[in-house]
């Protein structure tokens, strides 16, 4: 049975069955008992931190490597570096993105054209201010355009962005999520329309990151439509964002 007692110095003291007064039992005055048995926190959070100070031994069968300066650049073979345009769209078509190639003067035009494709009757655009003219196209063909909002992307038909950067190797689209105004724009509506201008297009991922300044608190980068093979390996396309992607490359 819990006794309570009164020490000799004036403190409260619970003893639990099986312990003698004095010794290990739970304390009301607060303070910590000291040493070096298990539970003395202090004295294991001591014997770690001697331990870190100490400098790693060098392995001299295998040794490291020096620390890299900057992320490497790696070549794809199917790069071609003399004409990076030319590498985005045949990779972009491989991961059954829609291309379409057009001059400036066009693009609104053709943003229009896709969304009636598809029956859009609504639409949501990023907070590029380059797609001002094709959002008030849309609207002028009948299509609800509302600007870039979680509620608003979930319910849209079609989304519309602005590509702040476009990687060759891979036909990836990338976007700083600071000035397309979030992600949602790009993930949640089920077909996605990217407007990419040939002179954002670079040859690698790590030539990517080294135009990224200053470096957003998030980057998307998108690699064709929404696809998922975790059941059974059967390739199912839309489950995660698009389902489909069209992409008006803007250029000669």
């Amino acid at each position: 049975m819990t006794r309570s007692e009164l020490p000799s110095n004036g403190s409260s003291e619970v003893s639990t069955p099986g312990s003698a007064p004095g010794k290990a039992g739970s304390r009301h005055d607060g303070s910590a008992q000291t040493g070096l048995q298990s539970g003395d926190r202090a004295s294991f959070l001591a014997r770690l931190a001697g331990g870190l100070s100490e400098p790693t031994p060098p392995n001299l069968a295998h040794p490291l490597p020096a620390p890299l300066t900057a992320m490497p650049v790696v070549r794809s073979s199917a790069l071609v570096v003399d004409d990076l345009t030319v590498s985005f769209e045949r990779a972009a078509e491989a991961l059954s993105c829609v291309v379409h190639r057009v001059d400036a003067a066009r693009v609104a035009a053709v943003i229009t054209e896709i969304a009636a494709s598809h029956g859009a009757r609504s639409a949501v655009v990023s907070s590029h201010r380059e797609l001002a003219t094709a959002a008030l196209a849309l609207t002028h063909a009948g299509i609800d355009v509302r600007p870039p909002s979680q509620e608003a992307a979930a319910t849209a038909d079609i989304g519309i962005t602005l590509a702040d950067g476009a990687i060759a190797t891979t036909g990836s689209i990338v976007q700083r999520s600071d000035r397309a105004g979030g992600r949602t724009t790009s993930l949640l509506p089920p077909v996605h329309v990217c407007v990419v201008p040939v002179g954002v297009i670079v040859g690698s991922l790590a030539e990517m990151f080294a135009t990224l300044d200053p470096k957003p608190s998030n980057t998307v980068i998108i690699t064709g439509p929404s696809r998922s093979g975790d059941i059974e390996n059967t390739l199912v396309r839309g489950v995660h964002g698009p389902i489909c992607v069209e992409i008006v490359l803007i250029g000669p």
